[in-house]
């Protein structure tokens, strides 16, 4: 006869409580259900929104018009009556603070970039005029195998000038000085700013006065982000502009001083 057919009549009732008791613990070991997930993912829509603004930002570059675009999606629909300014005023802060911090993570990327090129037009400066210096000295000497090395001294010079034009014009050194201390200002701005929210925040109320304030301090907030990256831009044209007239004008020396040499 099969196994299943010798069991006690009372065994039944008992397997059917643990293999119910199994289930739950089954079911609390994996987390919450579906539903449950579902429930808490519609019980805080907002956050869900800022989630994603946050990572749209990082994908996009600081002069992206997609970035303002999602900024005004994220504070379009904010409510600002009376019982509910102070939670839509702490959601704008929010989108400015992450504004911010998507254009530090941008000079971070970058100024990675920079530094690589800083470095390796240094290095192939440094090697090419170096060696550029001492051939003439070799050439200079009574060994007649080192008499021919003299005159590729020249060379070696130019190519160390062109590796600091290079430097100069794909802003190498000039760059990751621009955007390290950039970073650091904004840094300092978050920092500042998000104190002095704080600040508000314990001292805010639902009144005019408090709301006003805490305008302010988004306000200047946006208003000195902007000011740092747009310093940080004319930094950066001014260096290129400044760049290019100095390559252009080596340019026309070299060229002339070829074009007068005796034929």
């Amino acid at each position: 006869m099969p196994y299943a057919q010798d069991k006690p009549a009372g065994s039944q009732p008992i397997e059917r409580s643990m293999r119910a008791g199994m289930a739950v613990t089954t079911s609390t070991l994996q987390g919450p259900g579906r539903n449950d997930r579902l429930r808490e993912s519609s019980a805080h829509p907002r956050k869900r929104a800022m989630n994603g603004f946050q990572s749209f930002l990082r994908r996009l570059r600081p002069e992206d018009p997609r970035r303002l675009h999602a900024f005004m999606q994220a504070v379009r629909d904010l409510d600002w009556t009376e019982a509910h300014a102070g939670a839509s005023l702490s959601v704008l802060f929010t989108a400015v603070d992450q504004l911010a911090e998507a254009e530090v993570s941008y000079y971070y990327r970058r100024r990675g970039t920079r530094a690589w090129v800083s470095g390796v037009t240094r290095f192939g400066a440094w090697i090419c005029g170096s060696v550029g210096l001492l051939l003439p000295l070799l050439g200079s000497t009574d060994a007649p195998e080192f008499k021919h090395l003299g005159q590729y001294g020249y060379t070696f010079l130019a190519v160390a000038a062109s590796f600091l034009a290079a430097n100069s014009l794909f802003g190498g050194t000039d760059g990751h000085i621009r955007f390290v201390s950039t970073q650091l200002n904004l840094e300092k701005l978050i920092t500042a700013s998000r104190i002095r929210w704080c600040r508000h925040l314990t001292e805010s109320s639902t009144a005019k006065e408090d709301l006003a304030k805490g305008f302010d301090i988004v306000l200047a907030y946006a208003a000195d982000l902007h000011a740092t990256t747009l310093s940080e831009t004319d930094r950066w044209g001014e260096g290129l502009l400044a760049a290019l007239e100095k390559y252009r004008q080596m340019m026309e020396a070299g060229s002339a001083g070829g074009n007068n040499k005796p034929s």
